[in-house]
């Protein structure tokens, strides 16, 4: 996400510099993340092939609810039970909390709302950018990161970033 938003806005401002420091500042954040995992994670017996392998499985679900129900979803509050009526989770999972969402935005609207629900998410983001006009490049470069990010992580739907996303958006002066 940081990546795609760096370089986004780098190339909307023309400038080299911004470039090279945004790649600079990925390696030295990825640097980082191989010291945790070496120094904090591996000692404390965190999984992250565990971790990517439950990930997968969500995705799994909500593709599946998707493909089931592809117009106009399942229903938003229905995918838990959706997952239960169609043998997509043991118990276990559906008594946990991340039976009611799945793991990435597009697949949690997709399954939820269908291919009308994305459309008209997709749309309200689009006239979001097109209220917060063309110069607005911290906007659309948030988005272009957002929507990379949202594909691995349920980050559409976090009010915080939702509040700044309507914030920019009607933000006359940027």
């Amino acid at each position: 996400m940081f990546l795609f938003s760096g370089l986004t806005f780098s190339i909307f401002k023309k400038s080299e510099k911004l470039i090279i420091s945004t790649i600079i500042l990925f390696l030295v954040l990825l640097l980082g993340f191989q010291i945790y995992a070496q120094t904090v994670a591996k000692p404390r017996g965190i999984d992250r092939g565990q971790s990517a392998s439950f990930r997968i499985n969500t995705w799994q679900q909500g593709l599946t609810l998707f493909i089931k129900f592809p117009i106009l979803g399942i229903g938003f509050n229905s995918y838990r039970y959706g997952i239960k009526e169609y043998n997509l989770g043991d118990d276990q999972f559906l008594q946990s909390h991340g039976a009611n969402t799945n793991d990435s935005s597009v697949l949690y609207i997709l399954s939820t709302t269908g291919i009308v629900g994305l459309i008209s998410y997709s749309a309200f983001i689009f006239f979001l950018t097109r209220s917060g006009g063309r110069k607005n490049i911290v906007l659309i470069a948030s988005l272009v990161g957002l929507s990379i990010h949202s594909i691995f992580a349920n980050s559409l739907f976090y009010p915080f970033i939702l509040i700044w996303l309507l914030f920019k958006g009607v933000d006359t002066e940027n």
